[in-house]
C-alpha cells in the first residue's frame, strides 16, 4: 500500500509538471489495482480534459458517478463533455438531474442555456430566463453576473434569449430554407429524386433525405438544388459547420443566386456569425429585393448584434417595398416597442438618484 501511495504522489507530481501521458499511465495502473478510486478517477478526468479528449473524460466521469452518482462537480464536467461532442440532448438530461439535486445550481442553468443556444431553441431558452426572473431572482442575478463576466455583449447567452418578440422561430426559418430551393429546370432523374427528398423532409425522415442527396451528388457533384437541399437538412440537424461548407460549395459555382446568399445568411445566424450574416443578407437583397423574408432576416441579424437603429431602418425600407405585408407591420410595432424600452432604460440610468 505504501508503494501505491508513492505511485499516486509521483503521478500527481508528473501531472503538475504537465507530463500528462506519463501521469495517466500511472493513474491507470492505480485504478486497475483499486487504489483510492475516486481520487484516481478525478485526476484521470482532469488529464483527459487537459488533452481535450472529451469522450474519454466523459467515460471516466461515468465510472466516477457509479461510485458517487450525485456529485455535482463531476455531473457538471460530464455535461460539459457531452456539449463538446455535440450530444446536446444527453446534456440537457444531465442538467435536469443537476437541477433536481440543486434547483439553484447556476452552472446547470448556464450549460442548459448553452445547449439551447447551440440547438437554436429560442423559445426554450427564453422560457428558462423568464422563469428564473419571475421565480428565483437570486439565482438569475448570479447567472447574470457570471454571464456578464464570461461573455461580451454579443455572445452573452442571456442577451441571446432576450428581445425574442423580435426574433424568428426556428420552425419558420427551417420551413423557409426548403421554400428557397427550385428544381423545375432539372432533368427527370434529378427531379424524381428531389421530389422523394422533399417527401422525406415533409415526413421528417431527414437521414433518408440525406442518403438520397448523397446518391445524386455522387453522380452530379455540382447540382445546385441538391447541394442546397443538403445544406437545409444539415441546418435542421443542427450541423451548421457542414451546412456552411456546403453553401460555400454552391457559391463557388454561382455568386449571382440570391437564394444561396440568403441560405448562407441563415446558416451564419445559427453559427452566431452575425456580421457575416448581415453581409450575406445584404448581398441577397442587392441581387433581388423582392423576397420579403430576406429583408426580415436582415433586420433580425441586426437584432442579434443589438443594432436596433439599423433594425428600424431596414424594416422601414422593406415597408416601402411591401406596404401591405402583415409580418413587416407586426415587426415594425415590436421594434418601436423595443426601442421605447431601451430609451426608457437609458433615461432611468442617466437619471438614477442614490439615496
Amino acid at each position: 500500500m505504501v508503494d501505491l501511495k508513492e505511485d499516486f504522489n509521483k503521478a500527481n507530481d508528473l501531472l503538475t509538471e504537465g507530463k500528462l501521458d506519463e501521469s495517466l499511465k500511472i493513474f491507470q495502473d492505480l485504478y486497475n489495482k483499486d487504489y483510492e478510486k475516486t481520487d484516481v478517477l478525478y485526476n484521470m478526468i482532469n488529464i483527459y480534459l487537459q488533452k481535450q479528449d472529451f469522450r474519454n473524460a466523459g467515460k471516466h466521469c461515468d465510472l466516477y458517478l457509479q461510485i458517487n452518482p450525485d456529485d455535482l462537480q463531476i455531473l457538471s464536467i460530464k455535461c460539459s463533455c457531452l456539449i463538446n461532442i455535440k450530444k446536446y440532448n444527453d446534456g440537457l438530461d444531465l442538467t435536469d438531474k443537476m437541477l433536481d439535486l440543486d434547483p439553484t445550481n447556476v452552472q446547470a442553468y448556464l450549460m442548459k442555456l448553452s445547449i439551447y443556444e447551440s440547438l437554436n431553441q429560442v423559445d426554450e431558452g427564453t422560457q428558462l430566463i423568464e422563469n428564473l426572473k419571475n421565480n428565483d431572482k437570486d439565482t438569475f442575478s448570479q447567472l447574470e453576473t457570471i454571464c456578464n463576466a464570461m461573455f461580451n455583449e454579443e455572445d452573452n447567452p442571456i442577451n441571446h434569449f432576450s428581445n425574442n418578440d423580435l426574433k424568428l422561430s426556428n420552425n419558420e426559418v427551417n420551413s423557409f430554407l426548403y421554400d428557397l430551393i427550385r428544381y423545375d429546370d432539372e432533368n427527370d432523374e434529378i427531379k424524381s429524386i428531389l421530389n422523394m427528398v422533399s417527401s422525406d423532409i415533409t415526413n421528417n425522415n431527414l437521414d433518408m433525405g440525406l442518403s438520397a442527396l448523397d446518391e445524386i451528388l455522387y453522380k452530379y457533384p455540382n447540382n445546385i438544388p441538391s447541394l442546397l437541399f443538403k445544406s437545409a437538412i444539415l441546418v435542421n440537424l443542427n450541423n451548421y459547420d457542414d451546412a456552411l461548407e456546403n453553401v460555400n460549395k454552391v457559391l463557388a459555382l454561382t455568386k449571382t443566386d440570391p437564394s444561396v446568399w440568403g441560405m448562407r445568411g441563415i446558416v451564419q445566424l445559427d453559427l452566431k456569425n452575425y456580421n457575416n450574416a448581415q453581409r450575406s443578407f445584404k448581398k441577397a437583397i442587392d441581387l433581388d429585393d423582392s423576397i420579403v423574408e430576406f429583408w426580415r432576416y436582415y433586420a433580425y441579424s441586426m437584432i442579434y448584434s443589438n443594432k436596433f437603429d439599423k433594425v428600424l431602418e431596414i424594416n422601414e425600407k422593406a415597408l416601402k417595398l411591401f406596404p401591405d405585408n402583415e409580418d413587416l407591420k407586426e415587426d415594425h410595432e415590436k421594434i418601436l416597442d423595443e426601442l421605447e424600452k431601451i430609451d426608457m432604460d437609458s433615461f432611468n440610468k442617466e437619471n438614477m438618484v442614490f439615496m
